[in-house]
């Protein structure tokens, strides 16, 4: 660890940490134009554009240099002026409350950089390291990785991924969906679990930000598995336990294997040449164990997940008469999750009022030719970008994490 990280760190002992807020959009919009200090990633710091209400790093020199570059506001010496430092009488309060939270660059003054702090309206000097160092620390507000993941990243586009709020028209109605999809010759999916052996009550679960930041270059995350919430009263003796089998991508433990033998339902694999496949009847389809499928196949499994029912097979709808499919999931409407496939692109998927089939007509209207239906409700999550699209939920026992192809494993 640095020691300009560790003592950003210590410091935010000194500013406080930020409570959990009520809502997402409500939390951009009270820490616009606000320096943040992440309590629990070394105190890195951030900054929040306060005319977008994203949020811009400025862990390196080079990074706080083309943010101030970038988002800089060129101002008069006369404008700057009436913006009052520390200790200073009163200025404009009307131009200083208008460029609250921004960066001013003094364009007659070789370009030096100052910060309106939003919350004691006072502008402060930014132009030299020593300068930058003491204005991180001093006003900068400590929060956690949590909560900053719910203020969305100022990043660059990228190549083949894309992530949209749209309202999809199906044969069974009209749809909410939030959906990041991905080119399939660009990017891999990637199963992952908190424990690394079968568990069958007080498992191990954790936020999805944390499966996550657990992958580097991580582009999406989504939810997985049906499992047993500790708040239901039926789940008291065995909080977070799934029967699902999981194949965790990182360390290889195959989760609940033995339940291949019994598991008459859908089982989603990922294999090293790129490939994806739906097993419906994985007891059937897949065979008894891993080691079983890889030599009758010839083919290296990198990532495998478990759950139902089956959304849709080879371009048809099938949920409709999937035995697994229980009445709940046939007539309940509630947010809903899954993850899909066609030949060029992967799409996750989230939805809002809407039963299981309702979400097989979403993918469906996208293009996939295949799709398995995830967990939903109160464990739903999805992550873009570093940032909670929806969520964070439940902690949840195990997620789907999609990185680029190039990280893949040779």
């Amino acid at each position: 660890m640095s020691k300009l990280r560790h003592y950003l760190c210590v410091l935010t002992l000194m500013v406080g940490i930020l409570p959990h807020p009520a809502g997402a959009v409500a939390l951009r919009d009270r820490l616009a134009g606000r320096l943040l200090l992440d309590v629990e990633h070394y105190g890195a710091c951030w900054y929040v554009n306060p005319l977008t209400r994203e949020r811009y790093s400025l862990g390196r020199p080079d990074e706080a240099l083309a943010v101030m570059r970038q988002l800089g506001l060129g101002i008069s010496n006369v404008d700057l002026a009436k913006i009052p430092e520390l200790g200073a009488p009163v200025g404009d309060a009307a131009l200083t409350t208008r460029l609250a939270g921004r960066i001013l660059l003094a364009v007659e003054a070789h370009g030096e950089a100052w910060y309106v702090n939003p919350v004691d309206l006072r502008r402060y000097y930014l132009g030299r390291p020593a300068d930058a160092l003491r204005i991180m620390s001093g006003l900068g507000l400590g929060i956690t990785s949590a909560d900053l993941a719910m203020i969305p990243m100022a990043l660059p586009p990228l190549l083949g991924a894309e992530y949209s709020e749209q309202t999809i028209v199906t044969a069974s109605g009209s749809f909410a969906a939030k959906i990041a999809r991905f080119d399939r010759s660009r990017y891999e999916i990637m199963t992952l679990t908190d424990g690394q052996q079968d568990c069958v009550a007080d498992c191990p679960a954790q936020p999805l930000l944390n499966y996550f930041n657990a992958v580097p270059d991580a582009v999406a995350a989504i939810h997985g598995s049906y499992f047993c919430p500790p708040d239901y009263p039926a789940c008291a003796e065995k909080a977070y336990s799934f029967l699902w089998p999981v194949l965790d991508s990182a360390t290889k433990a195959f989760l609940n294997e033995d339940q291949l033998k019994y598991h008459e339902r859908t089982l989603v694999t990922a294999t090293a040449d790129g490939g994806l496949h739906l097993y419906r009847n994985a007891k059937t389809d897949f065979g008894w164990s891993l080691a079983e499928h890889e030599a009758a196949t010839g083919e290296r499994v990198t990532a495998a997940l478990g759950n139902y029912p089956a959304l849709m097979a080879n371009g048809q709808v099938v949920v409709d008469s999937e035995p697994t499919l229980d009445d709940g999931q046939r007539n309940n409407k509630g947010a809903r999750g899954g993850i899909g496939w066609n030949g060029n692109s992967v799409w996750l998927v989230l939805t809002s009022a809407a039963t299981v089939p309702d979400l097989a007509r979403v993918f469906q209207t996208l293009g996939a030719t295949d799709a398995m239906n995830l967990d939903g409700g109160g464990s739903s999550a999805l992550i873009w970008r570093g940032s909670y699209k929806s969520g964070p939920g439940r902690l949840l026992p195990n997620a789907i994490v999609i990185r680029p192809r190039s990280l893949s494993t040779p």
